[in-house]
């Protein structure tokens, strides 16, 4: 996932569309908070295992 698609809301590798600019909002802080977070706790988790995990939030997994 690039920056161009995060702020056009879609993520083009996985085919996914987020419209919805609440979602995209809550995405794009979700990150920021885990690698404020994981930067002073343990190793940075890879951006492809934070939006992963986002992803999986929304679909209800976790």
């Amino acid at each position: 996932m690039t920056i161009k698609s995060i702020i056009q809301g879609r993520d083009l590798e996985q085919g996914l569309d987020y419209p919805n600019k609440l979602i995209l909002e809550s995405y794009i802080l979700y990150l920021i908070l885990s690698f404020k977070h994981n930067n002073r706790l343990r190793i940075k988790i890879t951006f492809g295992q934070l939006r992963m995990n986002f992803i999986r939030k929304l679909n209800g997994e976790i």
